[in-house]
């Protein structure tokens, strides 16, 4: 209950009671004598009063549900502002993140490497007893792109057969690679061998790369120790 409220209830209350005292002495009404009489008496004079409270209490209830009720609205509408200023400042933080992200790739490919693959071959080796065999690969790799750091070739079972610290825009490097059965897929019938290589990298920002290559061989494969001509190409 609230200071003006209360103030006006104790104002009724001793109005109320000043009044029934000023009636009783200007009538020459005395109090009970008896017990009965007496609890009567009060009943009268406090009865009314009580219920005067009841009612201001009620009426001072409903005003705070009222302003309770008002400021829940409040809240409601500025959590509600809140809400909104979060989804725009989040929906903005995407449009930068794609922003940014567009920028990020058109630096990648800026500087992305671009292996050209030259002047390959391969020579075959067996064993005398037919046991076991070696293909050597041979050919040019030239980066006409970016640099290329930490650059490994790596054969279908991601083993590294080959490593070049750095191939500078512009460089050739001369790659030769090992290759066993387990590396290859042979064709007896087409004479023919095929063998998956990947190369991986790092850019100039340090971002990992990574291109898939096939290598695709003819030979006569009971003519031994000779060298052929094959295609290196990528794959993706």
């Amino acid at each position: 209950m609230n200071k003006k409220s209360l103030i006006f209830g104790v104002l009724v209350t001793f109005i109320w009671l000043l009044g029934i005292y000023l009636f009783s002495r200007s009538n020459g009404y005395s109090l009970p004598t008896s017990l009965n009489e007496l609890g009567d008496f009060l009943a009268g004079i406090f009865a009314p009063i009580a219920f005067f409270w009841l009612i201001l209490g009620y009426i001072q209830q409903g005003k705070q549900l009222d302003q309770n009720t008002t400021a829940l609205e409040q809240q409601e509408k500025a959590l509600q502002l809140q809400i909104d200023e979060m989804k725009e400042s989040v929906q903005q933080q995407k449009e930068l993140a794609t922003i940014q992200k567009q920028q990020f790739d058109a630096l990648n490919k800026a500087v992305k490497p671009i292996f050209v693959i030259r002047d390959s071959g391969f020579t075959y080796f067996s064993h005398p007893d037919g046991s076991d065999f070696l293909v050597e690969v041979k050919f040019n790799l030239t980066n006409l792109g970016g640099v290329a750091n930490t650059l490994y070739i790596r054969n279908n079972m991601k083993k590294a057969i080959f490593y070049v610290d750095q191939i500078a825009e512009k460089e050739t490097v001369e790659v030769k690679l090992n290759l066993y059965e387990l590396d290859l897929d042979i064709n007896n019938t087409q004479q023919t061998m095929l063998a998956e290589i990947a190369i991986d990298f790092e850019n100039l920002y340090a971002v990992y790369e990574k291109y898939n290559y096939e290598i695709y061989m003819q030979t006569e494969l009971e003519e031994l120790d000779r060298e052929e001509v094959c295609l290196v190409y990528k794959r993706d």
